[in-house]
């Protein structure tokens, strides 16, 4: 209401959901983008190139590759604010794949934060009513980094389910 009501200017992400939610596409508008906004992109562009190096890294690699990645999710808190809840929920589900200093977080800890890193931007969200909601593609991301974290802890039944739900969402809103 405060974006309707003129009180507030959106941030670049609140603009990609809206517009992604509405299924209207969302590469028109970078025209528009200010200085942290082009910022924050390029963290974000970073970070997800990190984790997919993290993934793949070796052993010996991996302490450095996370470091590298947990001060980038620092510079992208300290550059998107607490406000932005989409940049919140982007440190959440990045912080979530790339661990902590020691290593990577439990099957537990990680399910929860993807489950509160969600709930930053669609707060009644549970997997039972999974289909219930709109969701941008980083909403969807997360939702399948969910089912990913069931199947690396075996839960297998829980994964596919979480997948099949997903695959049902994504047809009927594609």
């Amino acid at each position: 209401s405060r974006i309707e009501n003129n009180e507030r200017m959106p941030s670049v992400s609140v603009v990609k959901a809206l517009l992604q939610k509405l299924g209207l596409p969302d590469g028109q508008f970078f025209a528009l983008l200010g200085k942290d906004d082009i910022a924050i992109e390029k963290l974000q562009k970073d970070i997800l190139n990190d984790n997919l190096q993290l993934r793949r890294a070796a052993q010996p690699q991996r302490a450095e590759i996370r470091e590298r990645i947990l001060e980038k999710l620092e510079k992208l808190e300290n550059l998107g604010g607490e406000d932005n809840r989409f940049v919140q929920q982007f440190v959440g589900s990045a912080r979530a794949s790339a661990g902590r200093r020691d290593g990577p977080y439990s099957y537990e800890e990680r399910l929860e934060m993807l489950l509160e890193a969600i709930r930053l931007t669609v707060p009644r969200f549970t997997l039972e009513e999974l289909e219930s909601f709109l969701y941008s593609f980083d909403e969807i991301k997360i939702i399948n980094q969910i089912g990913n974290a069931y199947a690396e802890a075996e839960q297998h039944k829980k994964a596919i389910d979480v997948y099949s739900r997903l695959l049902r969402y994504v047809q009927k809103h594609n």
